[in-house]
């Protein structure tokens, strides 16, 4: 597949981890320990395909509020064991790492595992590895139109004197994220679930079946082999 019809920008809506486990009769910690392994999977074979950047929705606003707290302990406890883990890779490979989100209500591990691995990246060029966490797209949106109108008026005018996208786009959490040209799903939904709702106005949308941890190259191939047979015309007539 050349390099003229893969996309630029995937983001991953990770689900079905707990129902993974379930169905082997293992905690739900398990689901999302392999589910955890099904990234490093994806994101190799990422960059051997050349695809220059990655966003997972690793755990809603929605999700934070709402699992049972022993759950989401859990889950940070896994975050930061997996970036640590990673950290070798991420030097290697020339990775950057980023995180969108609500930062501030996570622990203080959570917090410095993250800031650990963003320093240790922030440099790098080749891969954008992104993780969403605490994160919800009104939340950013409703985040970013208030930073808007602050600058604004700080600066002597009026708020609604924006005019372009990318006045709001320079305050959502992460400016630099390109906008995705493929969505990818698992685990038989089919809705965004609150997850970049402002990046994704013209992402192509993928639906699988397969559960989050069974997702791997196969899988993805017929994802990317979906998208390619796309035409993307954002607006236009061809």
């Amino acid at each position: 597949m050349t390099r003229a019809i893969l996309p630029r920008h995937i983001a991953f809506i990770m689900d079905g981890n707990g129902r993974w486990a379930a169905k082997r009769g293992l905690p739900r910690v398990k689901g999302h320990e392999r589910g955890a392994d099904a990234i490093s999977t994806i994101m190799e074979e990422l960059r051997r395909l050349g695809i220059l950047e990655a966003t997972f929705y690793a755990l809603s606003s929605e999700n934070y509020e709402r699992r049972p707290a022993r759950e989401i302990r859990r889950l940070l406890d896994l975050l930061v064991r997996y970036l640590d883990s990673q950290a070798e890779t991420l030097k290697r490979e020339r990775i950057k790492f980023a995180v969108i989100g609500r930062l501030d209500p996570l622990p203080a591990e959570a917090i410095a595992a993250i800031r650990r691995a963003s320093a240790l990246t922030a440099a790098h060029e080749r891969f954008t590895f992104r993780l969403a966490i605490n994160y919800g797209s009104r939340r950013e949106i409703m985040d970013a139109a208030c930073a808007l109108a602050r600058a604004r008026a700080s600066g002597g005018q009026a708020p609604e004197r924006a005019s372009e996208p990318d006045d709001l786009r320079a305050f959502l959490y992460d400016p630099s994220m390109t906008d995705p040209d493929l969505l990818i799903r698992t685990g038989g939904q089919s809705r965004l679930s609150n997850f970049l709702l402002w990046q994704c106005s013209y992402t192509e949308l993928y639906f699988t079946d397969t559960l989050w941890p069974s997702f791997g190259k196969a899988q993805l191939a017929r994802a990317i082999e979906f998208y390619a047979r796309t035409t993307r015309k954002f607006g236009a007539v061809r």
